[in-house]
């Protein structure tokens, strides 16, 4: 009974964080998302992601040694940088200028940043790292020409090269105020255009496989 009363509460206080983080994360996000459903909507299609990925053993060798449900949870706040740009920056409803673009693209030093403050409070856990991680690199390519550190192939942490293109993909589905959405097919298209040059040969038709499951 006490061994189910303590697995209840501990499953209980999980819900409560996850509904917190999910909060704060879409503060931010309710300023440039006109639904404010980028976090929810960017977890779903991760989680086929990684079943995907599990199921055909793909960096088998690296998903071993994560506990996936804290990377998920960790997803959450890969974008949380953005709550430090600039309104006129992040809801600016036309595109932006080079130098507008250049201050955007801090928000992921800022979410690197955001992410050490809590470590100094909480101290490091696998949690943070994988939030750190993302936050730092989810803009990097493939290629070498990402932000923030110009990082190519697999010197791209692999957190990062996969919420690259569940990133990528999530904003062309998504409707901004400076441009409609893609259907799933074109943004599908854009994904396969970008095989090998911004996102991970290895994670490409596993992630479309993934996004016809999220748009079934």
């Amino acid at each position: 009974m006490i061994q189910e009363q303590k697995a209840e509460k501990t499953g209980s206080e999980l819900e409560v964080k996850n509904a917190i983080i999910r909060i704060l994360c879409n503060l931010a996000e309710y300023r440039n998302d006109m639904s404010g459903d980028h976090v929810a909507r960017s977890e779903r299609i991760l989680s086929f992601l990684m079943e995907e990925m599990i199921d055909r053993k793909v960096y088998r060798d690296i998903l071993d040694t994560w506990d996936i449900t804290v990377f998920l949870q960790a997803s959450h706040l890969y974008d949380v940088g953005k709550a430090i740009i600039r309104d006129i920056i992040l809801m600016k409803p036309t595109a932006l200028t080079r130098e507008e673009f250049e201050e955007m693209k801090k928000h992921t030093i800022y979410g690197e940043k955001i992410i050490d403050k809590i470590w100094q409070i909480a101290g490091d856990n696998i949690f943070l790292t994988h939030a750190k991680i993302m936050c730092g690199t989810h803009h990097e390519k493939w290629d070498g020409t990402g932000y923030p550190r110009g990082l190519a192939g697999p010197k791209i942490p692999l957190q990062g090269r996969i919420m690259c293109i569940v990133d990528v993909y999530d904003a062309l589905i998504t409707e901004k105020a400076y441009k409609k959405a893609f259907s799933p097919e074109e943004a599908a298209q854009i994904i396969k255009a970008g095989n090998g040059v911004y996102f991970d040969p290895a994670l490409t038709d596993l992630f479309l496989a993934a996004a016809r499951r999220f748009h079934a």
